[in-house]
């Protein structure tokens, strides 16, 4: 039945993905552009000839002048890129400090419930008394504008206290993450060089040794008792200093970025204004205090919201967080993409997914795959945000509400925010070409804390303003515009990565593990292993095998000086790293983890109860069809994410909380196994409830 009707003439194909050719003919030159229609689209080639057409057009007029120099936009596409994209431009932020905006606050509703943590709560009135008394303490130990205040708490409502009261006294404060290697915290503090130390009993065995007053949130006489409850007197202005947050840093020391009041204030007018257009919302603190993610939420205490503290048992266990949410009607949660990808695979087939689930949702830290972004925009009851943005631009600088845009992006500008998308010679890219993204406005930061070499490497003069001593940031990103004005984020152009939303840079890790005994050479990668997972491999040439006989040798050492989200989850031992012809690592040489291992793994299984239980575990969590007793489980697909499921697991089905960090260091079932047993041994007759302070005293042990 099929009929075929011969075409006459040529038709017209695409030998190449493009191709440009070009004839003569009456002393003209005339060229056409053939391409693949599944790759390009009409708009695209055409805007590509008009491009090529005026980059010639220019070259015959300055025939000296470097290509690289030459341009191919005009006036018209200049200002859409610089000017009309960049347009959404807000009345202007209040001009005071985030705690003048919370004190008003305070004062309009006094007793509508602030923060919630663990069953415990304190209305706006409470934690601003508990908040002065403290500032005012901090006041007496010289604490005044643009100084730093240490603060290494555990999550609870004294983390929240100590924070307001940092800015109430003028200062700033540096969160530290009390669970980091003692070597990582006193980098920190060292580089930092804080007037004041905030923590809590328990955490003191943590800190360093230092010469700097230290405060207990959780005493008496650190929090002031016999001081006054009224407001102390605003002595930072909106240029001073609100944070400093150190993210990973490329020599191996992390680095301070500084954030001054009238960036915080900003962001928090933009997700008023943006997202949060309601009154007396119920809103999340997710995110670990020590990155700025977890100041989406905290700064909207200045707008009359209720903060709820999450607990550590909530937030790393999908279930529980589902029960947190059905139970507490949330209006906002803030998150990494990997996390909201466990908590959407944790509802069940017979869960009302717009009752389970936060009315709005603000993902960021992590790009979101295709197939994952068709999946959430289409979550019933549920508004869903992509927001982009490096510390260095206060939190975020672009938003895109998910519903509507078929592929994933970024989004635009957030109020008060430029971004440009420049190519090497700092000049904007046509529409569709890739260009390292740069960021100006209302939400820079000031630089980094006592590094003037790298704040005038990263933040530049802004030569597309007119604003004397304006500067921009430039990001490292790789991004793209579409026709629509929306920016597509296409990776980095730098060795910097995120792994779960963490922000790290390789050579920090590199730096670590070639300062190990007879390490002679590392090369530290991230590969995606699939699904939007993605996980650090470490290649390493070592001088004596004898020093560091395997990867769990390695992997100890390193817990010693790197957060456990920067521990490669997969070390590969080599005789030399490959080299090209000019004697650089030749990366792509490098060989395939999965085949790289010394031995062939053999199976092992179970063999008791203990290590029944854990394997099926291991099964269910990895999505393995088999899990032998001796399988490491970062070289079978682990890592920090799925290590908290695996515990909350071993929790309620073998009755013993194991630590994590005790994962970490065993990661076998055998070794677990052996945990358990010597746990229950422990336990004995005084049941569960010794046994998990046990496991808290040998947390604070590790």
């Amino acid at each position: 039945g099929l009929q075929l009707t011969p075409i006459d003439g040529d038709v017209e194909q695409a030998k190449f993905d493009l191709e440009l050719t070009i004839h003569e003919e009456a002393d003209e030159l005339h060229a056409a552009l053939s391409y693949k229609t599944e790759l390009f689209d009409r708009e695209t080639i055409a805007r590509m000839a008009v491009h090529f057409e005026r980059l010639l057009s220019a070259a015959i007029a300055a025939p000296h002048q470097r290509v690289a120099a030459l341009a191919m936009l005009d006036d018209a596409e200049r200002r859409q890129l610089l000017v009309d994209w960049n347009t959404p431009q807000a009345e202007e932020s209040p001009n005071c400090t985030w705690q003048a905006l919370f004190e008003m606050q305070v004062r309009s509703t006094p007793r509508r419930t602030a923060v919630v943590f663990d069953g415990e709560s304190l209305d706006y009135a409470t934690l601003n008394d508990r908040a002065n008394r403290l500032a005012r303490r901090l006041q007496h130990a010289r604490v005044g504008p643009d100084t730093l205040v240490a603060l290494c708490v555990a999550r609870s409502l004294e983390m929240l206290v100590g924070l307001i009261a940092i800015l109430k006294a003028g200062g700033a404060y540096v969160p530290i993450d009390p669970t980091h290697p003692q070597e990582r915290i006193a980098q920190v503090l060292d580089d930092a060089r804080p007037i004041v130390v905030l923590t809590q009993q328990h955490l003191l065995e943590r800190l360093p040794a230092i010469d700097v007053p230290t405060f207990l949130l959780d005493g008496e006489d650190s929090s002031g008792p016999h001081e006054s409850v009224e407001n102390p007197g605003h002595t930072a202005t909106p240029a001073n200093l609100a944070y400093v947050i150190y993210t990973s840093g490329s020599t191996g020391k992390p680095k301070g970025v500084g954030v001054s009041h009238a960036s915080l204030v900003n962001f928090a007018a933009i997700l008023s204004r943006q997202i949060y257009t309601g009154d007396h919302l119920q809103l999340t603190q997710n995110a670990p205090y020590v990155f700025d993610m977890s100041l989406k939420h905290i700064s909207m205490l200045s707008r009359g919201h209720t903060l709820h503290v999450l607990k550590e048992e909530i937030r790393l266990d999908p279930e529980a967080m589902l029960a947190y949410f059905r139970a507490n009607r949330i209006d906002g949660f803030e998150c990494t993409p990997s996390q909201w990808n466990l908590l959407v695979e944790s509802l069940s087939a017979s869960d009302d997914v717009a009752k389970c689930l936060p009315a709005q949702v603000l993902l960021g830290g992590e790009a979101i795959d295709a197939q994952h972004w068709k999946q959430w925009k289409e979550l019933p009851g549920t508004r869903m945000f992509n927001m982009y943005g490096p510390t260095e631009a206060t939190i975020d600088c672009t938003l895109c509400e998910m519903t509507g845009q078929p592929l994933p992006t970024i989004g635009q500008p957030v109020s008060n925010c430029q971004v440009f998308l420049l190519d090497p010679e700092l000049n904007p890219v046509p529409i569709g070409v890739a260009g390292e993204l740069y960021i100006a406005g209302a939400g820079l930061a000031r630089g980094y804390w006592n590094r003037p070499d790298a704040t005038a490497e990263k933040f530049l003069v802004n030569p597309h303003s007119a604003a004397p001593g304006a500067r921009m940031y430039r990001s490292g990103d790789l991004a793209r515009y579409r026709s629509d004005g929306t920016i597509e984020y296409m990776g980095r152009a730098d060795d910097q990565v995120k792994v779960r939303g963490f922000r790290i840079e390789l050579g920090d890790i590199e730096a670590a593990i070639t300062a190990l005994p007879t390490v002679r050479q590392t090369i530290v990668v991230a590969r995606e292993r699939g699904k939007g997972d993605k996980r650090l491999i470490a290649y390493v040439v070592c001088e004596d095998s004898s020093v560091i006989r395997d990867a769990a040798t390695l992997r100890n050492l390193l817990l010693r000086s790197l957060p456990l989200y920067m521990v490669p989850a997969k070390f590969v031992f080599l005789d030399r790293m490959p080299l090209t012809v000019n004697g650089k690592v030749d990366r792509k040489a490098l060989p395939d983890e999965g085949v790289a291992d010394d031995v062939e793994r053999r199976y092992r299984a179970p063999s008791n109860q203990t290590e029944r239980d854990l394997a099926a575990i291991w099964e269910e969590v990895l999505e393995l069809e088999q899990v032998g007793t001796q399988d490491n489980f970062f070289e079978i697909g682990g890592h920090s994410l799925l290590a908290t499921k695996i515990i909350v697991r071993a929790r309620d089905r073998i009755g013993v909380n194991i630590p994590i960090l005790r994962l970490f260091e065993t990661p076998t079932i055998s070794g677990l196994a052996a945990y358990v047993a010597l746990s229950q041994q422990i336990i004995g007759d005084a049941g569960f409830a010794a046994g998990e302070q046990e496991t808290e005293r040998e947390d604070m042990e590790l």
